[in-house]
């Protein structure tokens, strides 16, 4: 069996800008356009969590479309690999 880790990104609702998710956040702020972003699953509950928080400070909440894609350890050494070439191409 090959092992892999899931690597999921969201798209902003609000400015379309992709980025990672982290696996441990409820809420995320947009690297783009500061929305902050929810995935479209999170519960009801937890909705209204973020959104009390956000409340004062007068900030909205985008929606977020996302991806989970399952990588293998081949795949992220040979992102490195590519990583490492790209790299070496900006220095010359």
């Amino acid at each position: 069996m090959t092992e892999t880790i899931k690597v999921t990104i969201v798209t902003c609702g609000n400015c379309g800008y992709k980025q990672f998710w982290d696996q441990e956040a409820l809420f995320m702020k947009c690297k783009s356009c500061g929305a902050i972003i929810a995935l479209k699953t999170i519960s009801g509950d937890q909705i209204k969590e973020i959104k009390k928080q956000f409340k004062d400070q007068n900030m909205k909440i985008s929606y977020s479309d996302y991806r989970t894609y399952p990588l293998k350890i081949e795949e992220v050494e040979n992102a490195k690999k590519l990583y490492k070439k790209h790299l070496e191409t900006l220095k010359n």
